[in-house]
């Protein structure tokens, strides 16, 4: 294999045409200036330099190197140099997925941001599947917006809010129920939104630990098909604030305190290692990180 660690010290001796001067340029000392020489000569099978009295002259393939190597040089070193940043100029197409809890209701925002700032970029925005975040490296996810309980290590993240589960129900049904009990609440009938059972699993362990047990009747694919079947009855759900916020501005609903003591939970941003020093997406989780932000910031 060849040793590219030898074109410096070649580029060097090419253009000064001395060891001593070689040496200088490249802050060695001449011993070590001649070792490299040496080395140069049975890498590229030729003296390259060839002594004549106090003079060295260059061989034929020297001073084809010589013309050649420069340019070569410079080439690798831009290797190490970043591509400049334009985003307004940039065709990249950026995917984001939203968990149940973390609605997609920002997406507009961030559609329209992107619109304003780079025409030329598009996104896709699509709900989490279960068992995305273990595999977001062969993913084409760019983003994955989720109140997450682990996170795997060779991701990164950026904490967006902060939650607490409320009581959602029908206010014709449970007139007084602004201040309900721990009792009242598991005497109810539930409604739970299936498909996010790492998270229901977080609610129902600090049940578990009261040796007590919600009383399920409906599981439904959403928050939205819950919120309809608690307008028509006296169901209760348990649900994040932000999302009871939502439903009550769309439903005939009310939220109230849970009667209990259940712990907040965090929303993240979240992406792969692989992404995290790239500029332009660097950029895309910041426009996001804002607009969702932004609607979860609730204070209850």
């Amino acid at each position: 294999m060849n040793n590219y660690k030898l074109l410096p010290g070649l580029n060097a001796l090419l253009q000064t045409q001395s060891l001593t001067e070689a040496a200088k340029l490249l802050n060695v000392t001449q011993p070590a200036m001649s070792r490299t020489l040496s080395q140069i000569r049975v890498a590229f099978n030729d003296p390259i330099l060839v002594r004549d009295g106090k003079e060295f002259y260059l061989t034929h393939r020297a001073k084809q190197l010589k013309v050649l190597l420069p340019s070569l040089l410079l080439e690798i070193d831009t290797l190490y140099e970043q591509a400049d940043f334009n985003i307004q100029e940039s065709q990249r197409s950026f995917h984001i997925a939203f968990d149940a809890f973390i609605s997609d209701k920002s997406l507009p925002n961030i559609v329209g941001t992107l619109t304003d700032t780079s025409p030329k970029v598009s996104i896709t925005g699509s709900i989490l599947q279960p068992g995305s975040l273990d595999s977001l490296a062969d993913s084409e996810l760019d983003l994955v917006a989720t109140m997450a309980l682990d996170i795997p290590h060779e991701l990164h993240g950026k904490a967006i809010a902060t939650d607490r589960y409320v009581v959602l129900y029908s206010p014709s049904h449970w007139q007084d129920l602004a201040d309900i009990t721990d009792k009242r609440y598991f005497k109810a009938k539930h409604v739970q939104v299936i498909g996010l059972a790492d998270k229901v699993r977080e609610v129902d362990r600090a049940f578990y630990k009261q040796n007590k047990k919600r009383q399920v009747v409906a599981r439904v694919p959403s928050f939205e098909c819950g919120a309809k079947i608690l307008e028509t009855s006296n169901f209760l759900m348990t649900v994040p604030l932000h999302i009871a916020l939502l439903l009550c501005g769309q439903y005939q609903l009310a939220w109230c305190d849970i009667p209990f003591e259940l712990p907040d939970h965090q929303y993240y941003l979240l992406w792969h290692q692989k992404h995290h020093k790239d500029p332009e997406h660097q950029w895309f989780r910041d426009v996001c990180f804002n607009a969702i932000s932004a609607y979860l910031n609730v204070d209850g």
